[in-house]
This record gives C-alpha cells, structure tokens and sequence, in this order.
C-alpha cells in the first residue's frame, strides 16, 4: 500500500516536472504513449481493411466463397498476435558480432542499393524537366529586369 501512495504521490509531484536526473515529466511520457498507441491503431485498422478488401476481391475473382475467406482472414488475424511475440523474441535474443537490429537492416539496405540508381535516375529527370524552360525564362526575365532597374533610376532622379 506504501508503494502505491509513493507511486501516487511521485506522480503529482512529476506530472509537470521531470524527476531528478529525468528529461521527460510523466505528463508527456503518457502524451508520447496515447499518441503511438493512438497512430499504431488506426494504421493497423486501415491496413487490416485493406488485406480483408483485397482478399475478398482476390477471393471472388478466384471463387473462393467470402464466408471461407473471413475464416482464414480471422485465423491469420489471430496466428498474428503469437508470430509477433516470437519475432521479438527472435530479435531481442540476436547474439551475433553485427548487434541486435543491424541484420535486418542490412536485408534492407541490398534491397535499397538495387533500387538507389534507379531513384537517383528518378530525380535527375524530374531535375533536368523543371529546369528545361529556364533560358526561356532567364531571357524573358531579362529586360523586366533592366527595365525596373531604369524605372528605379528614373524614381531616385525624381527624388533628388
């Protein structure tokens, strides 16, 4: 019961202020959570709708009856929630020289090698596209410019 009430009182007294040798008060430790909690819920609601859309048109395209679809939908919904724990389990028990994480982001990072010439392709045409009409603007630009800069001459003579 003690260590609730300090729980409690710890709590009041840090909901505003972060604790000593803290960076963060609980206020917004409990703001971060409900807004990831809240974000990973509704990319999880929209994903979950779009798999069960696409599976029911894949389904009626293969002829699949859609009551059979909904029952595998919901197995793998459900085989989901153990696979996930294992995975972490997987990641988090990684011994390996390269460290925790860094396995996986190297699978990632051959496949963003492979695709990096090609975005970098990607950019240079959409570069060499927005830059294609500008000597066509530069030269109509041009006696604008010179024209101000006279009318601008012409205003510092007046005020003189």
């Amino acid at each position: 019961m003690n260590k609730v009430k300090s729980l409690l009182g710890d709590l009041k007294r840090c909901w505003k202020a972060p604790p000593n040798g803290r960076y963060m008060s609980f206020r917004e430790i409990a703001s971060l959570s409900v807004g990831g909690i809240g974000v990973k819920f509704i990319v999880y609601c929209i994903s979950q709708m779009i798999i069960a859309v696409g599976n029911t048109l894949i389904g009626n395209t293969i002829g699949i009856d859609p009551s059979a679809l909904y029952v595998i939908y919901i197995i793998s919904v459900l085989s989901g929630f153990p696979l996930t724990a294992v995975r972490a389990k997987m990641i988090d028990n990684t011994r390996s020289m390269k460290g925790k994480y860094r396995p996986y982001m190297q699978k990632n990072s051959v496949y963003y090698r492979a695709v990096k010439p090609y975005l970098d392709a990607k950019k240079t045409i959409a570069q060499s596209e927005n830059y294609r009409h500008f000597e066509t603007i530069e030269a109509l630009y041009a006696p604008a410019k010179i024209r101000s800069a006279q009318k601008e001459a012409e205003q510092n003579a007046a005020a003189e």
